[in-house]
């Protein structure tokens, strides 16, 4: 099983809701997760903090039977990462008028707006090329190293906001990281 968690939390679990750790995926429910391996990708909260034993990715490891963590070590915020962006679009059948926007789903060429999303599209690009999990991992690492860089000085409007957003892009490098194997059978 390759599990996938994206939510917000802490080194404890993940929860549902930004003010409340009422976590739907704790410390406990990690160690009894699955009675064969399975692998995760945790994204967006810090469920390997510290690297130490005081994390859900730590309980997974040694008292459960998780295998190939990619996890984050510090929290993240989602800056840049929508599912949505408020965009011009063009003008309805029948209105008047040039300054129509609307919710538009994001695509790939959004994703290449320095959206953290990329870095997930391009790992499971890869998986889906029959790449091991490792060589994925580093291969999208390297894909949203060079988007960040290329996009550094790129001022973007999300959401209402205009700003740049690879200093978020930069914390996710550096946060994120793959604690498994480096191959398995």
């Amino acid at each position: 099983m390759d599990l996938v968690i994206g939510s917000r939390g802490d080194s404890g679990g993940a929860s549902l809701k930004k003010d409340s750790m009422a976590y739907f995926f704790d410390r406990q429910s990690v160690i009894g997760l699955n009675t064969n391996y399975y692998t995760a990708f945790l994204w967006n909260f810090d469920a390997a903090a510290g690297l130490d034993a005081d994390s859900l990715v730590h309980d997974g490891l040694a008292k459960g039977k998780m295998i190939n963590p990619i996890a984050h070590t510090v929290p993240q915020f989602g800056r840049g990462a929508y599912n949505y962006l408020w965009l011009p679009v063009p003008t309805p059948e029948g209105e008047t008028g040039d300054n129509w926007n609307d919710y538009v789903v994001i695509d790939k060429e959004h994703l290449e707006w320095d959206n953290p999303y990329f870095f997930v599209y391009k790992y499971y690009e890869a998986i889906g090329d029959g790449k091991p999990r490792l060589q994925s991992f580093f291969e999208a690492d390297a894909a949203y190293a060079a988007l960040t860089v290329a996009n550094k000085n790129t001022l973007r409007k999300l959401s209402g906001v205009e700003g740049s957003y690879s200093a978020n892009s930069f914390e996710i490098l550096f946060s994120l990281h793959y604690l498994g194997l480096a191959d398995y059978e």
